[in-house]
């Protein structure tokens, strides 16, 4: 299963909230680190998605350079159509020439 985030005491690291949020059983309190990252999972959600093709993992199929999928009118972006990078930045890259497509669709 997944672990929680440590700190350099070993300690679990809770970004937001508060560890009662997450059903966690410890204090929070701060934490002296150089740096944090924030996995926030790896599967695509797309189950909604049932007739636009996917790949085995879940991730919408787009003609490569755009964010057009197998389904006329429907787009995709950023995490559910990018197995490689599936960052914030990406997202708003792609969801930006998403939203331009779909203009220009309608």
């Amino acid at each position: 299963g997944e672990q929680p985030a440590t700190g350099k005491d070993g300690e679990p690291v809770v970004a937001g909230g508060t560890p009662a949020d997450a059903g966690w059983p410890w204090e929070q309190r701060d934490l002296d680190v150089d740096g944090v990252f924030v996995a926030i999972g790896h599967t695509p959600n797309t189950q909604l998605f049932r007739t636009v093709r996917k790949d085995s993992e879940g991730y919408i199929y787009t003609i490569p350079g755009s964010t057009v999928t197998s389904v006329t009118g429907v787009y995709a972006a950023g995490d559910v159509a990018d197995p490689v990078y599936r960052q914030a930045i990406t997202s708003a890259g792609t969801g930006a020439m998403a939203a331009m497509d779909a203009e220009r669709w309608l």
